[in-house]
């Protein structure tokens, strides 16, 4: 049975980065980056993050130049090699999803901006 909360409705945009440590194990980092009363807001918020996040790795990392450490992931995502790829050997893609947004490079997900419709401590975290 649900049972109304009288806390107004919130929604949190978290960051998921994939990480590589430096003995090659990979891991996944997160972060809340905001807490928003409207959801069209969280997403905005959430683009707002990816696209950022976009410009800095291709400042940081020319198209022809592999993150460093992640190369070698690539194996780990089932759409490594498919529709994630973008014409003109550009390496990193920003994808929107049901959920927020996806910064892929070479086809795996390596940051994710995600709108989630609860508080954290809701999360347990």
């Amino acid at each position: 049975m649900h049972v109304p909360s009288n806390k107004p409705p919130a929604f949190i945009v978290i960051h998921f980065e994939l990480r590589v440590d430096p003995a090659g194990r990979p891991s996944q980092d997160r972060q809340i980056l905001g807490r928003h009363a409207r959801i069209d807001t969280a997403f905005v918020a959430a683009r707002l993050a990816a696209v950022q996040c976009l410009f800095h790795l291709r400042r940081a990392q020319p198209s022809k130049v592999s993150a460093p450490g992640l190369a070698g992931l690539a194996g780990l995502s089932g759409e490594a090699n498919k529709s994630g790829e973008v014409s003109g050997g550009d390496r990193w893609k920003l994808e929107d999803t049901e959920w927020g947004y996806d910064v892929r490079q070479d086809g795996l997900v390596v940051h994710r901006f995600w709108v989630h419709d609860v508080a954290p401590n809701d999360l347990g975290w």
